[in-house]
């Protein structure tokens, strides 16, 4: 991977190579009924699991040094790995179309996927206890989602589209790659801001259901 000398100084790159690293875990180990910790753990960097915010860069230094077997040192390794990656999405998103810069297009795939399973779990944790999915996790909350909220129709949709962009395994061959190098800047910062728009208004929604309470 050509980016791999490049992770310590740029911190899009390091976070696209999330689910470059992933893949290639899928080759070397048995990722099977969970027996990979590398494939776990990075699992919860693509996807809301628990665990996931609290995870810091000194973390995954560790399994990625892991991965491919020589030591790098990242900076700033007490910061929260989705710090980074939700700070990069809006810069990203901010920035005039630069053409394609495959790490931009990720950040904002993943950035968006992440928004859009923390909208459907919060949603779904005031009617349903089926929050945590193996496998396969956004389709399976999205189903979840329609069968108790099948009216919101514009929000199902804007999440059926998120869960098309986002593949759940974006391989290291550059033909399966093409699909993602396909999508616009346009296309993927407008996917970015439903989502963020989705969340953001859901938390909106529940700090206000808190304030009426303690009224």
């Amino acid at each position: 991977m050509s980016w791999k000398n490049e992770l310590q100084k740029d911190r899009r790159k390091l976070i696209a190579s999330i689910p470059f690293t992933r893949n290639i875990v899928e080759y070397l180990e048995d990722t099977s009924d969970g027996k990979s910790d590398n494939y776990e753990f990075l699992t919860k960097l693509l996807h809301i699991k628990d665990g996931s915010e609290n995870i810091t860069v000194e973390q995954l230094e560790e399994v990625f040094n892991n991965v491919y077997k020589e030591r790098k040192e990242f900076e700033n390794k007490d910061i929260k790995v989705f710090s980074i990656l939700f700070e990069e999405a809006e810069k990203i998103f901010n920035e005039p179309h630069e053409g394609v810069k495959v790490e931009n297009k990720l950040v904002l795939s993943i950035a968006s996927r992440l928004y859009a399973e923390k909208f459907m779990i919060s949603k779904l944790e005031k009617v349903s206890r089926r929050t945590k999915f193996k496998g396969n996790q956004t389709p399976k909350l999205i189903e979840e989602y329609k069968k108790h909220y099948p009216s919101n129709e514009k929000e199902i949709s804007i999440l059926e589209q998120i869960n098309m962009m986002a593949v759940e395994n974006i391989h290291v061959n550059s033909f399966m790659y093409e699909p993602i190098i396909d999508l616009t800047d346009y296309y993927l910062k407008d996917i970015y801001e439903c989502a963020k728009e989705l969340y953001i208004n859901e938390c909106k929604t529940a700090d206000e259901l808190v304030a009426v309470a303690m009224d």
